[in-house]
């Protein structure tokens, strides 16, 4: 109820589910998953809600995508975080994998014991992720009133807070 307010998330988005679409001529069709009475899992293309058209079309960062992933769920979210931060005064810090230039392709991925697995194997035993488009996010940011600072790699961020001197300092005592 007082500010400042920090919020962190690590892999935030992973434990969010996202949307498909893919744009074709001037059309956007969303992905999904369609159970066949033989208990096969077939990928179906179905063309995407008014809302989602319009909602979609209102970043800029996809306007030139063939293939895009939208996090709504994550931008609901994410929204309630931006009033808490814009009325108590506070940041976020979002740690997650992600991407600045998008390659028009599927990111998302399925993950088991540390190793890529098939998407529609393991179900409900298996980790489902995707990568996270930075310039989407930090657009979405700005369009709901909070500035963002440099979007930065993992690399880059454990550097800044002392690894490598760190790894140094613990090779020495082994």
């Amino acid at each position: 109820k007082k500010g400042p307010i920090i919020f962190f998330g690590n892999e935030f988005f992973d434990a969010i589910p996202i949307k498909q679409f893919k744009r074709e001529k001037k059309s956007l069709y969303e992905k999904f998953f369609f159970l066949q009475k033989n208990c096969k899992i077939k990928e179906i293309f179905r063309k995407a809600s008014k809302e989602d058209i319009n909602y979609i079309n209102s970043f800029e960062s996809l306007k030139e995508l063939k293939f895009i992933e939208f996090p709504k769920i994550g931008f609901s979210e994410l929204k309630k975080m931006i009033k808490k931060i814009l009325d108590l005064k506070g940041c976020i810090l979002l740690i997650d994998y992600g991407y600045l230039k998008s390659s028009n392709q599927s990111t998302l991925q399925s993950v088991m014991r540390h190793k890529k697995n098939s998407i529609l194997k393991n179900l409900g035993k298996a980790d489902i992720t995707y990568h996270v488009n930075f310039n989407l996010l930090n657009e979405f940011f700005l369009k709901n009133n909070l500035s963002t600072k440099k979007t930065i790699t993992q690399r880059e961020f454990l550097q800044s807070l002392g690894i490598n001197e760190r790894a140094e300092i613990i090779s020495k005592k082994m």
